[in-house]
C-alpha cells in the first residue's frame, strides 16, 4: 500500500514515487511524507544531470536537469544571503509574478530548496492587486517580469513599510546582480529542512467573488498530488516525452507538471509569454510535445488555426477550466491524432490538485473516478448519502488539503464533520464513474424556480458554431453570452440557441434575457482563465441597457 492511498490499490505512478522517496530516506524509519518537496526535486535533478529538463520555446535553448539545478542553487544561495538563513523558519516569504522561462523556473525551484514560501501571482495583475498582495504577503523580495516592474514599484510605494521590498526583474540586469558572487556548486549545497506541514507555496484562488485569497500548499499535500496526473500510466520513469507547459507558476497545474518532470523524467516545453494561437501552433509544430493541459476555450480556438499535422505528436491532452461539450470534443478529435487521449478531470485549489481523473478506458462523458487518496461521498440537501444515478454534492477527505488561506480562517467554513463540502453536484454510476452536473453557488431563481446555468449551457452549447457560451441571470430572465466560431453566422446561431433551449428545457430556463454575441476578449475571466460569472452578469446588464440585439 502506498503511503498516501486510502482506498483501493496504488497506481504505478505512486509506487514509483514511493521508490524515489525510499532512496532519499535510505529506507529507514523516516516516513515518506516527511521528505520535503525541495529535498525531492534536489535528489531527482542531481541523479540525472545530463537529462533534458526544459526547452525555451522563444529562444530555442535546451537546458539539462543539471543546468537548471545549478541556476536554482545559485538563486537559493542569493536568497539566503538577502533574506537571512533563518528567514523560512521566521515566517519570511517571497513573491513572484513571472512568465515561463529558465530564470523564473529557477526562482520557483530555489524557493522550494530554501523553504521560503513563494507567493505566486499572475503577471498581469493590476497595481491594485499588487498592492493587495504586498500587504497580504509582506514579501522579503519580489521577482517579476521587466514589463511590470514599474507597476510593482508604484504598488510598493503605497505599502506603509520601514523596509522597502526589493523588486527584481528576472529578465534584466537586476537578476544578474541578485545572483552575482553566489556559487552554483551543487555538491556543497544543502536543502533547508522543512516539515510535512510547512507551507511551501501560496497560490491564488480564482478570485471570482472579489480579491483572490492565497491558499497555503504544504510539503505533504504536494507530494501526495505529484502522481495524480499520471495515475493511469504504467511506464516509469518517463511516462511521456515532452510536456507543453501552458500554465504559468500561479496555477496548480504548473506545480504538478514541474515537480512531475523532476520525479518522472520527462522534459518541459515553455511557450512564449501570453501566447497567441499562432505562437502555440509554431511551438507545437517545431518541438512535437506529447502531453499538455489546456484550457478548454483556448483549445477550441487553437484547433481552428491548426491542421492535423500541427497537433499529431500529442498522446494526451487534459482540457481544463470548462466542460467539454460534444461538439467541442468532436472538433478537437478531428484535429488531434486518432489515438490522442482527450480528457478532462476535476480538481480544487483547496486539495492542491486533482480530485477526479478521467479514465481513458471509461465512458467519454464521465468526469472520471475519484482518485485513491480521497475518501468521498455524495450527499443530498437533507444530508443523506445518495445511491447510484442520484444527484448529490461531493464531500471529500484527504491528506492533500491546503493548510488554509494566508491570514484568513474562511477555509474552515467549508467543512462539515471533517468533510470538505465542495459545492459541486455529481451523479455516480454503478461502476464508480462520476458525472459533473452543476455548481451549487451558480444557481439563481427565476419566477421562484431554481435555474442551473450549467444545465442551460450544456443544451445551448450543442448548437453548431458555438465556441463558448455562458448563462447568467438578468432583469429580463436567464440570458446568455456566446463566443462564435470564426465562420459562424451570428443571427442563425442565436435563432438555433433559442430553438434548442425552448424545445428542451422548461419555461423558467428559457433565455428570455436574450442571447448576446461577444468577442472572446470581452468575457471577464480570472487570472487562472475561469469565467467570472458575476462579471458576465454585469456585461449582460450593460448590453441590455445599450439595447443590443438579442
Amino acid at each position: 500500500m502506498s503511503w498516501a492511498v486510502v482506498r483501493g490499490e496504488p497506481a504505478a505512478a505512486q509506487l514509483y514515487l514511493d521508490s524515489v522517496l525510499a532512496a532519499i530516506t535510505g529506507g529507514g524509519s523516516q516516513h515518506p511524507s516527511d521528505v520535503s518537496a525541495g529535498a525531492l526535486l534536489f535528489h531527482c535533478l542531481r541523479q540525472t544531470p545530463d537529462q533534458l529538463f526544459m526547452i525555451n520555446g522563444v529562444t530555442g535553448q535546451h537546458f539539462s536537469a543539471g543546468e537548471i539545478l545549478a541556476l536554482s542553487v545559485r538563486v537559493a544561495r542569493a536568497l539566503r544571503t538577502r533574506c537571512g538563513p533563518a528567514a523560512a523558519a521566521a515566517g519570511g516569504r517571497i513573491l513572484a509574478a513571472v512568465n515561463n522561462n529558465e530564470r523564473s523556473l529557477a526562482v520557483y525551484l530555489a524557493a522550494l530548496l530554501t523553504g521560503l514560501p513563494l507567493m505566486v501571482i499572475h503577471v498581469g495583475s493590476s497595481q491594485y492587486e499588487m498592492t493587495h498582495y504586498l500587504k497580504l504577503g509582506e514579501p522579503l523580495t519580489v521577482f517579476c517580469d521587466a514589463a511590470v516592474k514599474e507597476a510593482f514599484l508604484a504598488a510598493a510605494a503605497e505599502v506603509d513599510s520601514e523596509h522597502p521590498t526589493p523588486i527584481v526583474a528576472v529578465e534584466s540586469e537586476d537578476f544578474d546582480q541578485f545572483i552575482a558572487g553566489h556559487s552554483d556548486d551543487i555538491d556543497s549545497f544543502t536543502v533547508t529542512p522543512t516539515g510535512p506541514d510547512h507551507g511551501i507555496l501560496l497560490l491564488s484562488t480564482s478570485g471570482s467573488t472579489g480579491l483572490p485569497k492565497s491558499a497555503i500548499y504544504t510539503n505533504r499535500g504536494t507530494l501526495a498530488q505529484i502522481p495524480m496526473t499520471w495515475i493511469y500510466y504504467e511506464q516509469f520513469p518517463r511516462p511521456t516525452r515532452l510536456v507543453l507547459v501552458m500554465s504559468t507558476p500561479q496555477w496548480t497545474t504548473y506545480t504538478m507538471m514541474v515537480l512531475g518532470a523532476a520525479v518522472y523524467g520527462y522534459a518541459l516545453l515553455m511557450p512564449p509569454p501570453s501566447p497567441t494561437y499562432a505562437d502555440v501552433r509554431h511551438v507545437v509544430h517545431t518541438y512535437k510535445p506529447t502531453f499538455s493541459m489546456l484550457a478548454t476555450p483556448f483549445t477550441q480556438g487553437l484547433v481552428e488555426v491548426c491542421e492535423p499535422e500541427h497537433l499529431s505528436s500529442f498522446e494526451t491532452v487534459h482540457m481544463l477550466g470548462a466542460q467539454i461539450t460534444s461538439e467541442c470534443y468532436a472538433m478537437v478529435k478531428e484535429k488531434f491524432a486518432p489515438t490522442c487521449n482527450i480528457c478532462d478531470g476535476y480538481g480544487l485549489t483547496e486539495t492542491q490538485g486533482y480530485v477526479i481523473m478521467a479514465d481513458p478506458k471509461g465512458p467519454r462523458c464521465a468526469t472520471g473516478k475519484v482518485i485513491n487518496i480521497f475518501d468521498y461521498k455524495l450527499v443530498n440537501e437533507d444530508g443523506e448519502v445518495v445511491g447510484a444515478d442520484e444527484e448529490g454534492e461531493l464531500y471529500i477527505k484527504c491528506i492533500s488539503f491546503v493548510k488554509g488561506y494566508l491570514k484568513n480562517n474562511e477555509f474552515q467554513n467549508d467543512f462539515k464533520d471533517g468533510w470538505l463540502q465542495t459545492g459541486d453536484m455529481f451523479v455516480q454510476d454503478k461502476d464508480g464513474n462520476l458525472y459533473y452536473r452543476r455548481r451549487i453557488k451558480f444557481t439563481f431563481k427565476y419566477f421562484s424556480q431554481w435555474v442551473s446555468p450549467e444545465e442551460v449551457e450544456r443544451v445551448a452549447s450543442t448548437v453548431p458554431g458555438v465556441r463558448q457560451l455562458v448563462v447568467c441571470s438578468s432583469e429580463r430572465g436567464p440570458a446568455a453570452v456566446v463566443v462564435l466560431m470564426n465562420d459562424a453566422d451570428p443571427e442563425q446561431v442565436k435563432r438555433e440557441i433559442h430553438a434548442v433551449v425552448n424545445s428542451t428545457l422548461n419555461e423558467t430556463k428559457q433565455l428570455r434575457g436574450g442571447v448576446f454575441v461577444v468577442q472572446d476578449a470581452e468575457l471577464p475571466r480570472t487570472h487562472s482563465g475561469k469565467i467570472k460569472r458575476a462579471g458576465v452578469q454585469q456585461l449582460v446588464a450593460s448590453l441590455i441597457r445599450r439595447g443590443s440585439a438579442a
